[in-house]
């Protein structure tokens, strides 16, 4: 079965240089702002590159000069091997550079080593900006004879009889991101959906029912091993004690009225569910930092006052990391960074002056604690 092995990244925002070896199932851990939604985003661009739409995805995304990492990438590099049975791994790399207002694909190859005694790699695809070169077989690296689109890659555009070349692209082409599912009354999962042919649930699950479909008359056994999964998870042995859901929450939105608003509309989500139990943060994370100003203060290398009232009510067009940002850039010694200097605020003070100054946080914390030994509520 082809899989892909490794993967590394250079440049793309927060992953200024990451290499990670592909397993069956990868967990990513880390604070907000680590780059764990960024890795999620170089599949997807993967995706778009292999179907066509790289063009579409960067433009959507605000152009290539704004998912560079910001003072250290001049350029975008992805490189990818996957596994071929019984061949050695095929190797395909893509570096991307702005050009004006817009980018090109400054190199791009698919190679693979099919000859052990021969000290350089076989390839498929040899591309530099405006010089495209595929592999025909009998005669060798040849420019396409057809109108190439180059914005987009040689891959998306390679003969589809060129075997290896094709199972790379549709292997890519089929990675998905799927995020949080919204469940919203006019979501797409909550609306009719038409039935077609249909492997994936889609993104915002609006092919569920057709790929639940094409599962039950393909492969019944997934079916089953699914439906059971789901049930253990709601009702069987295996199930989940406690779902505790966290979410910010900035008032004069059109999202929430306030924190209740917040926790009710979840509950509502998840029909009410016992188990599951709902906070927020008012209105983000930094709201938890304001009660060690004096630590911010001290970080930022400015003496600039906080902002009045308790952590959890400052919001609208100021909110918590408004604040943080502002001495930070006051201090003009660096930009404030959230995992970094979330992290330096809170590891030498005492936790319990943000839970006593910030309602919610001590809501929250309190949940996971009565759910581990109800002896241990905070007062």
């Amino acid at each position: 079965m082809d899989r892909f092995e490794n993967i590394s990244v250079r440049g793309f925002r927060r992953l200024c240089q990451v290499e990670l070896e592909m397993r069956d199932l990868i967990v990513m851990i880390g604070a907000n702002g680590a780059g764990k939604t960024s890795f999620l985003d170089i599949l997807s661009t993967l995706a778009a590159s292999a179907n066509g739409k790289l063009q579409e995805t960067l433009q959507f995304k605000g152009g290539l000069n704004e998912i560079l990492t910001r003072g250290k990438a001049q350029e975008l590099e992805i490189s990818v091997s996957m596994k071929v049975p019984e061949e050695k791994s095929l190797k395909y790399s893509l570096t991307l550079s702005p050009k004006g207002l817009s980018y090109e694909i400054r190199n791009e190859t698919l190679t693979q080593q099919r000859n052990p005694s021969k000290p350089e790699p076989f390839k498929y695809i040899e591309s530099h900006s405006l010089d495209i070169k595929y592999f025909q077989e009998g005669s060798g690296l040849l420019r396409p004879n057809w109108e190439h689109n180059y914005p987009e890659t040689s891959l998306s555009q390679v003969p589809k009889m060129y075997r290896e070349p094709e199972n790379l692209r549709k292997s890519l082409a089929s990675c998905t991101y799927y995020g949080a599912l919204d469940v919203s009354e006019k979501s797409p999962i909550r609306l009719p959906q038409q039935m077609r042919p249909a492997k994936l649930p889609g993104a915002s699950g609006e092919d569920l029912v057709s790929c639940l479909y094409d599962l039950r008359e393909t492969d019944r056994d997934k079916e089953e091993k699914l439906r059971r999964v789901v049930e253990y998870l709601l009702t069987g042995n295996s199930a989940y004690d406690a779902v505790i859901a966290l979410t910010d929450v900035y008032t004069g939105t059109n999202d929430f009225q306030d924190a209740a608003d917040a926790k009710a509309q979840m509950m509502e989500w998840v029909g009410n569910n016992p188990r599951f139990y709902p906070h927020t943060a008012l209105h983000h994370f930094e709201a938890w930092l304001l009660p060690y100003w004096k630590t911010i203060q001290s970080l930022a290398k400015h003496n600039r006052s906080a902002p009045s009232g308790s952590p959890e009510t400052v919001n609208h067009q100021k909110p918590p990391s408004y604040w943080i940002k502002e001495i930070f850039k006051s201090g003009g010694r660096q930009d404030y960074d959230k995992p970094i200097h979330g992290t330096k605020i809170l590891k030498d003070n005492d936790l319990m002056i943000a839970i006593q100054s910030c309602p919610e946080l001590k809501a929250f914390v309190n949940q996971i604690v009565s759910l581990c030994d109800e002896n241990e509520i905070i007062p």
